[in-house]
C-alpha cells in the first residue's frame, strides 16, 4: 500500500513534470512562425518585389541602348538616289569654289570652265571627270544672280538671263548625253550655241 502511494506519487510527479515541457515547447512555436513569417519569406520578398525581375524588365532591353540613342546607327537609312528620281545633277559638290563677287569676275571664270569643258569632251577625259561640267550650272546661276544685283538696265538683266538659259540647256544636253547615248546632245551639236551665249555675257562685262 505504501509502495503504490509512492509510485503514485512519482507517477504524479512526471505528468507534472511531462506537462510542464509540453508548454515549454507550445511557448517557442509562436517564436518560430514568427521567424517562418519574417523569414522573408523569400517566398513574398523572393526577391520578387524587387525580384531582380525588375533587371529582367530593365534588362538592358528597356534601358536597352536603343531608348538613349546610342544605337543611331541603327536608325541611320540610307536613300537610293536613282529610287528617289534623283540624278547626279541634284547634288551638291562640296568641291565647288566660292563664287565670284562680281559678275565681270563670274563672266571670266565661265570662260575659263568652258574652256576646260570643251577641251576635256575633245580628249574624252569629260567621261571619267564630270566635275566642270556639273560645276558649271551653280557658277551660271551666280552670273545670273549678280546681274540682276548690278546696277544694269532691265534690258541688259533680260539678255543676260535668256543667255544663261540657253547655257543651261546646252551643258544639260551634253550632261544627258554622257550618261545616256540615246539622250540628251553631242558637244560638237551644241558648241556654237555655248560660244555665243558667252559672248553675249562678256559684252556685258566691264
Amino acid at each position: 500500500m505504501r509502495i503504490t502511494q509512492v509510485t503514485h506519487a512519482f507517477l504524479l510527479g512526471f505528468c507534472l513534470v511531462g506537462f510542464t515541457g509540453c508548454g515549454g515547447d507550445t511557448a517557442t512555436e509562436p517564436v518560430a512562425e514568427s521567424h517562418s513569417e519574417h523569414d522573408h519569406d523569400h517566398g513574398d520578398h523572393d526577391h520578387e518585389g524587387h525580384d531582380h525581375d525588375e533587371h529582367a524588365g530593365h534588362d538592358h532591353e528597356g534601358h536597352d541602348h536603343d531608348g538613349d540613342g546610342h544605337d543611331d546607327h541603327a536608325t541611320t537609312k540610307q536613300i537610293d538616289a536613282s529610287a528617289a528620281g534623283l540624278t547626279t545633277d541634284d547634288l551638291v559638290s562640296l568641291d565647288e569654289p566660292p563664287l565670284p563677287e562680281s559678275y565681270s569676275a563670274a563672266v571670266a571664270e565661265l570662260d575659263k570652265l568652258s574652256s576646260k569643258i570643251a577641251q576635256q569632251i575633245k580628249s574624252g577625259d569629260i567621261k571619267d571627270d564630270h566635275g566642270a561640267l556639273h560645276g558649271v550650272s551653280a557658277l551660271l546661276d551666280g552670273v545670273d544672280a549678280l546681274a540682276n544685283k548690278s546696277s544694269m538696265d532691265s534690258d541688259a538683266k533680260e539678255a543676260i538671263h535668256q543667255s544663261v538659259e540657253k547655257l543651261l540647256d546646252a551643258y544639260g544636253d551634253v550632261d544627258y548625253r554622257l550618261h545616256d547615248s540615246s539622250k540628251g546632245k553631242d558637244y560638237s551639236d551644241v558648241a556654237e550655241q555655248i560660244q555665243s551665249a558667252i559672248k553675249t555675257l562678256q559684252s556685258y562685262a566691264k
